[in-house]
């Protein structure tokens, strides 16, 4: 995490106060910790770096360990920060299947990825 400043939209933040909600999102804005601007590798990274989105709606339930995460690159991202958000589409069976999607400052898609991990409610 020292390659990376995260900051998370404390709309989406209550699981730190213990309080759980239904929706399994968590959003922010992320760019790299040393200024550098995000290139393709520095993308798949970030792709993975969001907190679980199942901590809304689960709370801190440990290590959510990837099966399968497959991801795209669709642009070089401007300058700036990324605007980054990871949903949980399904959990269910001790698995979740989530969604990130990043943005950079002109609003434009850069990246995304699917991803199917392993849960603990």
């Amino acid at each position: 995490m020292d390659r990376v400043d995260l900051r998370l939209d404390p709309a989406v933040t209550r699981w730190a106060r213990g309080e759980l909600v239904d929706t399994a999102e968590v959003r922010g804005w992320l760019r790299l910790a040393d200024g550098r601007r995000m290139d393709p590798l520095a993308l798949l990274f970030a792709l993975d770096v969001m907190p679980p989105a199942t901590l809304p709606v689960v709370g801190l339930g440990g290590w959510v360990p990837t099966v399968q995460l497959s991801a795209y690159v669709r642009a070089w991202p401007a300058e700036g920060w990324l605007v980054a958000r990871q949903l949980a589409r399904t959990i269910g069976d001790g698995l979740v299947d989530e969604v990130c999607e990043l943005w950079d400052a002109r609003g434009h898609a850069v990246a995304q990825a699917t991803q199917l991990a392993v849960v603990r409610a």
